[in-house]
């Protein structure tokens, strides 16, 4: 056998960069420390979220679930009396808690699907931690997918401020 099939043996096969990038892989033999850290504080913030969530109930109008936690009433919405790119999804995130889809949907579109992302990411951080492991995201990737929500969410905000009748 030659040196070079040796080689090509090694090398496991890739897919080409252009079509596929490795955009997300679980690190394995993270040391437990630095999972309760990183992983841990953020699900201890999301399983926060989650509670608050539960405790409050949804506001009927579609917006205004956040004065329950003593926040103040949105400037934006108190100047132009329209409604900002996030209003609605404190009641959204509120009303996917109580398993009231219709009301979380009407509050704001993008909230169920924050919601069910933030649900499954926090499942795979409670699967990484006890296995010890890590899920990994390529930078540049989770940077176009954030940059691109936020767009979408920002358009729909914007669409809706203009189209939204009190």
């Amino acid at each position: 056998m030659s040196e070079e099939s040796k080689v090509l043996e090694t090398v496991p096969p890739r897919c080409p960069e252009l079509i596929l990038p490795r955009t997300v892989w679980w690190e394995r033999d993270v040391p437990l420390k630095l999972l309760l850290r990183n992983e841990g504080l953020w699900l201890l913030i999301v399983l926060g979220i989650l509670g608050t969530a539960l405790v409050l109930h949804p506001d009927p109008r579609g917006y205004g679930t956040h004065r329950q936690i003593f926040l103040p009433p949105c400037s934006f919405q108190f100047i132009t009396g329209r409604p900002c790119p996030t209003c609605g999804l404190t009641t959204s995130f509120t009303a996917m808690a109580h398993l009231q889809f219709l009301t979380a949907i009407k509050a704001n579109l993008f909230g169920p699907v924050i919601f069910l992302g933030m649900l499954v990411h926090s499942s795979f951080v409670a699967y990484g931690i006890f296995k010890r492991q890590r899920i990994r995201i390529n930078p540049r990737f989770a940077n176009r997918v954030g940059l691109t929500c936020v767009g979408v969410i920002l358009l729909y905000g914007t669409i809706r401020c203009f189209l939204w009748h009190p």
